[in-house]
């Protein structure tokens, strides 16, 4: 929970590492790798971070199943450095099981980061109603699956049929065979009952069930979104057990041998990874007041992990009466999976608005890929400096319990329970603050201001790092001696923030 507030008054699965080689050493980039590949950590659940093609289809997911760790469980930009380097080894290396399996499970784990990636841009385009970009981006989606098919189907290792066959094999009868299959079935999908919480508990990025189960089941949600998006009719919910346990019925046979090259397949993918539009990550974190120090620094990261992103400007706009001035030099590109950080300091020029309490700055980003120039921009709000007009966070608390005890109350970042971490600026509704508090509930802040406040306003809501759609609603009271100043704040899970304001003597 954050709340930039003024008061002014007379007083103030888990990828297997790669084993391959490198073009002189298989030993070499094992070595690399395997500290950060290796038994990464899960955050206390019972598996790693995994890729979100296999989750259940949900715009909003961050795991494929219950089970699995929604952060990264490695460093991505460096995992992505493996790809090309098993690509590059001599062919006389590259006829080996070992070889096959390892290319192929780099180039499955490389393509599922990039799930993680990819989703929150197809959420973004069905937020924004944009059915053109988010036709164009659920064909990127399904296109990764089928590639990853592709890729699969090349080892014996990965391909579904020699699961099914060895399950048939077990069996004494047709029957038992029939049953056997269906169980085998059941297990990668959705493993047990309707009610169960386990289902894709057991998922298996394997050439046959990408093709037939994980792509149909995101063509069924997509072709659902577009049909709202084109009609204003909300999308009918999908029982999606029903889709488990249909394809779980299927008899269809499928090959037990691979087809196709390993490097060809895990080449193209490459390809893909390396071609593909991301969307540029820009945060920005505005420190100070305006007319005492204030400065707004942008962090931009270049999330295609495989080519650099060049063509990179920046402009910024502040409000008549106050100057922007860039610290530091340009630079025109960022390196695969790197971030840069350009500052610029803010300066009172000139007179602004009689009742001007704060000021917006916007940072525009452009940057050019995939054969085109893209514009991205985030905005921040700095409050202007003037006698008689404070700041909460900059207050002495004469009480203050967050988190039911467990963090303390932030001052002007969010707190430590935020997925984000500690000392990340306050956002809300893609709005950096650069004063305010962090909580999290249940918390009570209170301050005594001594009879000094004629006004009280502030902006509550759920941060953007945790204002998801699966989050709790929270509720917001502004007491002011004794009782409460305002009705209460319900602030919904996904919504836009309020703006609350009190006018009035108040002493606490």
């Amino acid at each position: 929970m954050t709340a930039p507030s003024t008061c002014t008054g007379g007083s103030t699965s888990t990828p297997t590492p790669a084993t391959g080689a490198s073009t002189r050493s298989p030993r070499r980039l094992a070595g690399a790798g395997r500290h950060r590949v290796r038994d990464p950590p899960t955050g206390g659940r019972s598996s790693g971070h995994g890729g979100l093609f296999a989750a259940e289809p949900n715009l909003a997911t961050t795991r494929p199943h219950r089970w699995a760790q929604a952060a990264f469980a490695y460093d991505p930009a460096a995992f992505a450095r493996a790809l090309p380097a098993l690509l590059a080894v001599r062919p006389s290396l590259r006829r080996g099981d070992a070889y096959r399996y390892d290319l192929v499970e780099v180039a499955r784990a490389a393509a599922d980061d990039r799930s993680r990636t990819l989703l929150p841009q197809i959420n973004a385009a069905y937020q924004a109603r944009d059915l053109t970009e988010f036709s164009r981006l659920a064909d990127v989606w399904t296109g990764y699956i089928r590639a990853l098919d592709d890729l699969a189907g090349t080892d014996r290792f990965h391909t579904v049929g020699p699961w099914l066959q060895r399950a048939r094999q077990a069996a004494a009868n047709p029957r038992e065979a029939a049953q056997l299959e269906y169980e085998a079935r059941k297990l990668i999908t959705s493993w047990g009952d309707r009610d169960t919480d386990l289902h894709d508990y057991a998922y298996r990025e394997w050439s046959g069930v990408l093709r037939d189960y994980y792509a149909p089941r995101w063509e069924r949600l997509f072709d659902g979104l577009k049909t709202e998006l084109r009609t204003g009719t909300t999308a009918p919910p999908v029982d999606w057990y029903a889709m488990a346990d249909a394809w779980a019925k299927d008899r269809g046979e499928y090959r037990t041998r691979p087809v196709g090259d390993t490097h060809t397949e895990a080449s193209r993918m490459l390809q893909r990874l390396s071609g593909d539009v991301y969307d540029l990550r820009l945060s920005l974190r505005p420190q100070g007041s305006v007319s005492g120090s204030a400065a707004v620094a942008a962090s931009v990261t270049n999330t295609n992990l495989f080519a650099p992103m060049s063509g990179l400007t920046f402009d910024v706009a502040a409000p008549a009466g106050v100057q922007a001035r860039p610290a530091g030099p340009e630079q025109g590109q960022i390196d695969p999976g790197a971030t840069l950080e350009r500052s610029w300091t803010l300066h009172r020029t000139g007179d602004l608005p009689d009742g001007t309490t704060q000021v917006t700055v916007q940072v525009t980003v452009g940057f050019d890929q995939a054969g085109r120039h893209v514009v991205r921009k985030a905005a921040a709000v700095l409050p202007v400096a003037a006698d008689g007009r404070v700041q909460l966070s900059d207050l002495p608390f004469s009480y203050a319990r967050n988190h039911d005890g467990i963090y303390p109350v932030a001052r002007d970042t969010v707190t430590p329970a935020t997925p984000e971490g500690d000392g990340k600026p306050i956002r809300l509704d893609g709005t950096a603050y650069s004063k305010g508090l962090g909580t999290n509930a249940n918390a009570d802040v209170r301050v005594e201001l001594s009879r000094g406040c004629q006004r009280f306003t502030t902006v509550v809501g759920i941060d953007d790092a945790m204002n998801h759609a699966a989050d709790g609603d929270v509720v917001v009271r502004v007491f002011g001696d004794g009782s409460c100043c305002t009705s209460p704040a319900c602030c919904a899970a996904g919504s836009r923030p309020p703006e609350r304001r009190r006018s009035g003597s108040t002493s606490t």
